[in-house]
């Protein structure tokens, strides 16, 4: 399996925005199955001063996070730890 830790340090979503501006972020994990059973993937929002954009975390299809299609980080420094399954899915503890 592959661990993975992103840094998110800016607010800018792939193809527009300026680095600390106002633009949601889109993150989408790797396959379960590429990823290996036991894989853990850490995102921490590294911008002190979020305050109205959030960081949107999506599967990839037909993967889930804790069942759901995908998980919306918000709030000052906030962060998400996340293990796979290595079959289908990962899991928030």
């Amino acid at each position: 399996s592959i661990d993975y830790i992103l840094g998110v340090s800016a607010s800018v979503s792939p193809g527009g925005g300026t680095p600390g501006g106002d633009q949601d972020m889109d993150i989408r994990l790797p396959s379960a199955s590429d990823a290996g059973e036991g894989a853990l993937f850490v995102i921490k929002d590294e911008v002190l001063t979020r305050t109205t954009t959030k960081i949107y975390i999506s599967a990839s299809t037909p993967d889930t996070i804790d069942g759901e299609l995908s998980y919306m980080l918000t709030g000052t420094l906030a962060s998400i730890n996340l293990y796979s399954n290595g079959t289908s899915g990962w899991f928030v503890f």
